[in-house]
């Protein structure tokens, strides 16, 4: 009898626990906010973004945005490149030149990412979206800037990739 009582458990373990899912669990908050908000307004371009993020983006914005790194930094990014995105993301000296030697079209970057305070010192980046996960900027001089009632806040969506 206890054979099958320890069955029963383990079944409800593996249902509960999402075993059987189509999705992944989630490991790390993603910028699913961020990217809805850009869909809504039909945002695209170049982005620089975390790190982190890269693959989460390609697979739900291609080909309306083109991240500047990811995950394949040691098999498709030079060195310099991935230099670069160093000094950016940790705010390091040369960082601000990141984001006017390369063609970016909008920075998405974590709230706790040190470069947040590199980009808001900047007066040609205007920040065009924020929730508790990510920060949405673009080029002040962009027809993105121009959007009403900027900066929008959002509400992180949670959930599993993709």
């Amino acid at each position: 009898m206890n054979r099958w009582l320890m069955l029963a458990v383990c079944v409800v373990l593996i249902i509960q626990g999402g075993l059987f899912s189509s999705r992944l669990a989630q490991d790390e908050a993603y910028p699913a906010g961020a990217v809805s908000f850009m869909r809504a307004h039909g945002l695209h371009g170049n982005l620089l973004c975390d790190f982190g993020w890269g693959q989460y983006l390609i697979w739900h914005t291609f080909p309306a945005a083109k991240v500047f790194i990811d995950g394949r930094n040691d098999t498709v990014y030079p060195p310099g490149v991935v230099r670069d995105y160093l000094l950016f993301r940790f705010d390091l000296a040369g960082g601000g030149q990141v984001l006017d030697a390369y063609p970016h079209d909008f920075v998405l970057i974590s709230t706790a990412a040190p470069a947040r305070h590199l980009i808001e010192q900047r007066h040609d980046w205007k920040l065009l979206y924020r929730d508790d996960d990510a920060l949405l900027y673009a080029r002040a001089s962009a027809l993105a800037a121009s959007l009403p009632d900027l900066p929008v806040t959002g509400t992180p969506r949670r959930g599993g990739f993709p």
